[in-house]
């Protein structure tokens, strides 16, 4: 084999390890899952307060998911990109179909802040902040994503707990294993 024939064979085989290995590797969860899918965030536009918009990754079809009166913030995807879990009016947790239909609140106490929901790589549960202000504890909750079930994690708190993928564990020091 001459050298010519020996590198364009390297070339070759190099190139198909790389898609083989593109191809069987796993998706992210920053967008909800399919090709460069849809990326969610919150934005200070007009005069509502923040709400959520729905953006490609190279920059186009920016499109409106929320119209709240008040504050829609810190949105995250389902696993299934079908529904966005949000803050709204910085303490109470809500979800909104896709396409900006169905918006419901799922959860709130008029004596406490919850905030910062993220999905459980399932769906089917929802891992959030849980403030009280009179006693200035921030810890870690969880509820079924219809807002039952709500249940003690951790009371290592902080802002926008997310779970690991495989759903064992969560962003924040000292968290535990999860429970469902």
């Amino acid at each position: 084999m001459d050298r010519t024939n020996h590198r364009t064979a390297a070339l070759a085989t190099a190139v198909l390890t790389i898609l083989a290995t593109l191809a069987l590797a796993p998706g992210v969860n920053a967008t909800f899952p399919d090709r460069n899918g849809l990326i969610a965030f919150h934005s200070n536009v007009g005069d509502n307060g923040p709400q959520i918009y729905a953006v490609r990754s190279n920059g186009h079809q920016l499109h409106q998911i929320t119209h709240v009166d008040g504050a829609a913030a810190q949105p995250d995807w389902s696993p299934d990109g079908r529904r966005i879990a949000f803050t709204l009016n910085d303490c109470a947790i809500a979800l909104i179909d896709a396409d900006g239909g169905n918006l419901h609140e799922i959860a709130s106490d008029p004596d406490l802040c919850l905030n910062d929901p993220s999905f459980t790589p399932d769906g089917t549960r929802l891992v959030y902040t849980h403030f009280d202000p009179a006693l200035e504890v921030e810890q870690i909750w969880s509820m079924k994503v219809d807002g039952s079930d709500q249940k003690f994690i951790t009371a290592a708190g902080g802002p926008d707990p997310n779970v690991s993928p495989d759903g064992q564990k969560i962003s924040s020091p000292s968290a535990p294993r999860m429970r469902s």
